[in-house]
Parts: structure tokens; sequence; C-alpha cells
């Protein structure tokens, strides 16, 4: 009898541990997308959506949502399958992130910087989109310090967005690049002196633009490259060291939709 009571404790162990083996195998995609000007004033919302739907991210983060509330991105979300969103403030150039599990907001400081940030967690994730002024580094050092506090409590840190500002890892690239208003490397350098990586460059170092993209382009052959010669990489994705490990994939991408949905290309990140 003792020996019959003992086998089903036995198989309540084995699915025990092929249940964490499977929590701890998921995966977690995230998109950052700067989208022009609310969707292009809405009317490329259809596309986005497409898109978007086909990459099934678990989080996504966007910048310029000009015009699009929380009520409006909530139902244009839901063609991903996202039900959980968060819009910083309904003027302006407002961030936003939408998610498929509940966003714990943790702070909006839109009053303290040009546009302003998103600090959240969701999945598990501490996310900050963000959507930083050219040349400006009191926002991107303030993230620092708050995404060091929680990496340092082996926390999982992302920080994505319009970073308007290049990493120097692509100086080559945009040595060759004309008519360049700017080259300003020292707030992606602070982000790597503090221990944070650049995934893009980790995965897909020879991807070095992300905007503009063709939208202001014929499409055609020369346009096309006329236009490469005059992109830069200023949209990027952080993750903190640790976690960055577990990172499966990074890229900038360039398709035949987001070659004219936006004027910025999207970055899209898997972790393990």
């Amino acid at each position: 009898m003792t020996t019959m009571h003992k086998v089903p404790h036995v198989f309540l162990a084995i699915f025990f541990f092929f249940s964490i083996e499977a929590s701890s195998n998921t995966s977690i995609k995230a998109v950052n997308y700067n989208v022009w000007l609310g969707f292009h004033k809405g009317e490329k919302i259809p596309e986005f959506q497409r898109w978007i739907a086909n990459k099934k991210p678990d989080i996504v983060t966007f910048q310029e949502l000009n015009g699009i509330s929380e009520k409006e991105l909530r139902e244009i979300a839901k063609s991903w399958g996202h039900e959980y969103v968060s819009v910083l403030k309904p003027w302006g150039f407002p961030v936003g992130i939408t998610s498929s599990a509940e966003i714990d907001v943790i702070a909006k400081p839109f009053w303290l910087y040009h546009h302003g940030h998103i600090q959240a967690k969701t999945h598990g994730v501490n996310i900050f989109a963000v959507h930083f002024w050219p040349k400006e580094e009191k926002e991107p050092n303030d993230i620092i310090e708050l995404a060091k506090s929680l990496a340092s409590n082996r926390e999982k840190v992302l920080i994505a967005g319009d970073f308007n500002t290049h990493s120097a890892r692509d100086n080559p690239y945009l040595d060759t690049i004309l008519k360049l208003d700017y080259v300003y490397f020292d707030v992606v350098e602070q982000f790597e002196r503090n221990g944070f990586i650049d995934l893009v460059h980790k995965h897909s170092p020879e991807q070095k633009r992300s905007f503009p993209t063709l939208v202001f382009t014929d499409g055609t052959p020369d346009s096309r490259s006329e236009s490469a010669k005059k992109s830069e990489r200023i949209d990027f994705a952080f993750a903190n060291a640790s976690w960055a490990e577990h990172s499966k994939d990074a890229e900038i991408a360039i398709d035949k939709t987001t070659d004219f949905s936006s004027d910025h290309y999207p970055v899209f990140v898997e972790f393990n």
C-alpha cells in the first residue's frame, strides 16, 4: 500500500520538474517602433497591425504616438493580441507600451524631460520606453542609475527606443554618410560603460541604419541607394549584461512593409 501511494508523488515531482523547465525556456519577444506621428496620422494603422501581429511580440514599445489615446491604442493593439497598454501623455510626442501581460506602470516622468519616458514592468521585465532629445544627457543618465539599481538586484532590464544619437561602433560607417546634422556618441557610450549591452550590435553588427526608411523616396533602385547613403542607426535596445547573455536574436527589421510604414525601422529582440 505504501508503495502505491508513493507512485503519484513521483509523477507529480516529474510534472513539476518539466513545468519549471518549460517556464525557464519561455522566450520573450519585443519590438520597438517609432511610428511616425501616430501611425502617420492614423493612415497606416492597418499596415502596422499586420506587421506587428506577424512578429507575435510579447511586448511593444512605441515612440511618436501623437494623437493616440490609451483607449485607441488598446483597440489597435488587440490585432496583435495585446490587451494591456500604457501611453505617456495625451499631447506632444508620447511613448507607449503594449503587452500581452499586465503592465505595472512605475513612473511616467513627462514633466522632467523633453519627451519623457515610461518605466514599467511586464512579463517580469523592467521596461524603459524612451525617446531622447538629441545631445541631452540628463534623462539617459537618470535612467542608467535606475536601471543599474534594478540590474544589481538581478532584475531583467530593457531600455528601448529612439535615442536620437549614435554608437561609436558605427563610426566607420558614419564617416561615409553624407550631410548628417550631427554625430554624437556620449549617450550610447554611457549605457555601455555602465554594463548595458547594445543588442543589435551583439547579434547583427552589420546593421548600421534605422533612420530614415524609404518613405521619402519613390522606392526605385537609385533612390534606395541614395537613401542608404544618408541613413543612420539611432534606434536602440539595451539590456543589462546578465539578461543579455540570454538574448537569442536582435535586428533592425528591414522589409517591404517597414521600408514605407514609418520614417524609422523597428528593432526586434528575442530572449530565451
